[in-house]
């Protein structure tokens, strides 16, 4: 799927992240940032408001759902470093 840089969001931060996928957002890709990845959402709107809410602390959110959140996104990446050392 490719996606037009105005739609998509991009986040370094797996915290962040995970919070964006525990509300709903897409995750569509995973892009190498030379020693580092990109966690690419769809609808860059959405992203950026949750943003607020995530960086405010009136995020509201079910901490089970979060923490498998983070587990799954910690699990693309090292298999995503895993992939790229051979």
């Amino acid at each position: 799927m490719k996606l037009d840089s105005n739609t998509k969001y991009q986040v370094r931060d797996i915290y962040e992240a995970s919070y964006l996928l525990t509300k709903g957002c897409e995750l569509v890709s995973l892009e190498d940032g030379n020693g580092f990845f990109y966690f690419v959402f769809q609808d860059r709107e959405k992203c950026e408001s949750l943003q607020f809410e995530y960086l405010s602390g009136s995020a509201l959110i079910s901490p089970k759902q979060y923490s498998e959140s983070y587990k799954s996104l910690k699990s693309i990446v090292f298999s995503r470093n895993k992939e790229q050392r051979y």
